[in-house]
């Protein structure tokens, strides 16, 4: 049975339909809500669509997701997908730099002032370049992400990112409460 459906998928290609759009075939507009609006075609028009980065961390400026947005705020049917945003003219990129800017904005930890840990939550009270803030982390390994030796991601209850590209460069107490977590 395995040896069959090997022989009719040989490639992912065949499992999933990737449509890439170019620079030259798309038309992306501002909507009078600051949304942005996507034409592909003289029958193919989106009047509001969302930015995803398909490998936000790996990748940031390549696989680029554009998705129509559902009537129920879901995420929508993926109408095309950017394989790099450095072949795209300077507007379109301007517009889609905002969503994603908006989508994906990730204040930087300068110090951590609190950190408790307690029945599965951690409560911080921290100061980011979005000033300062209290927030709530569940204690896990996937809320506070170690990217690289020295770049971590917290992830607060609310889904909200908070980025250390250094946590070393931090003061002494604070990379002692954050060394308690990771």
């Amino acid at each position: 049975m395995i040896d069959e459906v090997e022989k009719k998928v040989s490639t992912i290609d065949d499992l999933v339909e990737i449509r890439y759009v170019n620079d030259d075939e798309m038309e992306l507009k501002r909507t009078v809500g600051g949304f942005i609006s996507l034409k592909l075609s003289e029958t193919e028009f989106y009047p509001r669509i969302s930015v995803y980065r398909i490998f936000p961390l790996s990748k940031p400026n390549e696989f680029i997701s554009l998705r129509e947005i559902g009537t129920n705020r879901d995420l929508g049917k993926e109408v095309g997908i950017i394989r790099d945003i450095k072949t795209i003219s300077p507007d379109k990129v301007e517009m889609l730099h905002d969503e994603i800017d908006r989508r994906y904005f990730t204040p930087e930890v300068s110090h951590i002032f609190t950190l408790k840990d307690e029945f599965g939550y951690v409560y911080m009270d921290i100061e980011t370049s979005a000033g300062l803030k209290k927030i709530t982390v569940q204690n896990g390994s996937n809320n506070f992400m170690k990217i690289t030796d020295t770049r971590i991601i917290i992830i607060d209850i609310d889904g909200n990112r908070y980025e250390m590209t250094d946590y070393l460069s931090l003061d002494a107490k604070s990379i002692r409460l954050l060394e308690t977590m990771i």
